[in-house]
């Protein structure tokens, strides 16, 4: 397999040039998490990796809890399939409460305090009462806790990654919290090594070719145990060398022709650009600051067939109509454009908006 395949193999692994599934759960499933702080944004990366699917379909497995998203790897969300939130938490969550001990105490959020609000909390949700997070503000307050902004998303994010709370249905278009032991299942659990094992196998199945460095960025686990995880389950995967970098990848993937001619509108923070260390195969030298801040600012990003990153995009809203805005690192070509062309129907159909280029 010549390394040039690689960004189009991830394509394929990610179900962008490849989708195979219908649902979100079962897509889920098979990626393991996808990063979703912004919830629109998350909503269409779903979208674009399945078969003819609504965003109103994608909403109702949300708001049923099939797929739940919370603070799960990394200080950030995840979207995640119901059936692997409890494992993956019991493997992460204590590595992501290691890296948010300063800005506790630096907001002076206390064992104590955060104890108190996790009691309220639970208390106001109990019996699927789900709360938006203005709603929470509202409860905590009525109990004496005045508490300003910051502070509230870290008891938030406390309350997640302590099994307490995770997300729960839309309520008027606004993200709720609910109950994590009302929305998710018991569940069996998984030893240490059998969690690491299973995380490695679904990342390399799903975001293959990568490096262990690639999933030591994406699990937000110690490299040590990265290295651990993936000792258990290379047996299974055939690797690359690239400039002294092992790539780790299924062997049946290695078939898979790219489609040149093909082009994607991702959405900002997709998992195709965000879930790798080493992004160098997808852009060229001078277009990496375009698509990415200095400041960790992951922009939409427009995809060719090879996985080459070749612009970004932009959309406006207005009414039930939306405008997209192209920015293209070189010249645009009519061939291009067609494409985009199909990609922009897609999306507008996904998302029931009628969709134009801006002018």
């Amino acid at each position: 397999m010549p390394s040039q395949n690689i960004p189009s193999l991830r394509l394929s692994n990610q179900h962008i040039s490849a989708p195979i599934h219908s649902n979100a759960n079962t897509l889920l499933k098979h990626m393991g998490a996808m990063q979703a702080q912004d919830f629109r944004s998350m909503m269409w990366a779903i979208g674009l990796r399945l078969h003819d699917t609504k965003l109103s379909e994608v909403e109702k497995a949300y708001n049923s809890g099939t797929i739940l998203r919370t603070h799960v790897m990394r200080p950030t969300w995840h979207i995640v399939a119901r059936e692997n939130l409890s494992w993956l938490l019991d493997l992460t969550a204590a590595q992501v409460l290691s890296q948010t001990k300063g800005r506790l105490r630096d907001l002076e959020l206390t064992p104590r305090l955060l104890k108190k609000c996790h009691s309220i909390i639970e208390k106001e949700m109990d019996g699927a009462n789900h709360l938006t997070r203005e709603e929470i503000s509202l409860v905590l307050t009525k109990s004496k806790l005045s508490l300003i902004s910051q502070q509230l998303s870290h008891i938030l994010m406390d309350a997640e990654l302590h099994k307490l709370i995770c997300s729960g249905r839309l309520k008027n278009n606004k993200i709720s919290y609910a109950l994590f032991d009302e929305r998710v299942a018991k569940q069996t659990k998984l030893t240490h090594e059998e969690a690491l094992a299973k995380l490695a196998r679904i990342y390399f199945a799903s975001h293959g070719p990568a490096l262990i460095e690639d999933f030591q960025w994406w699990s937000g686990l110690s490299l040590g145990k990265a290295k651990l995880a993936v000792a258990a389950i290379e047996k299974d995967f055939s690797t690359l060398i690239v400039d002294d970098k092992k790539f780790y990848f299924f062997e049946e993937a290695s078939c898979r022709q790219p489609e040149i001619n093909a082009h994607y509108l991702l959405p900002a923070y997709d998992e195709f650009v965000i879930s790798y260390k080493d992004r160098s195969g997808m852009f060229k030298d001078h277009t990496y600051a375009k698509a990415i801040s200095n400041n960790g600012v992951f922009r939409p990003v427009i995809v060719n067939g090879e996985g080459r990153i070749i612009g970004i995009w932009s959309q406006t809203t207005r009414g039930n109509q939306r405008f997209l805005g192209f920015q293209f690192f070189e010249n645009e070509t009519l061939k291009v454009s067609r494409t985009l062309e199909k990609e922009m129907m897609r999306y507008s159909d996904f998302s029931n908006i009628q969709t134009t280029v801006k002018k």
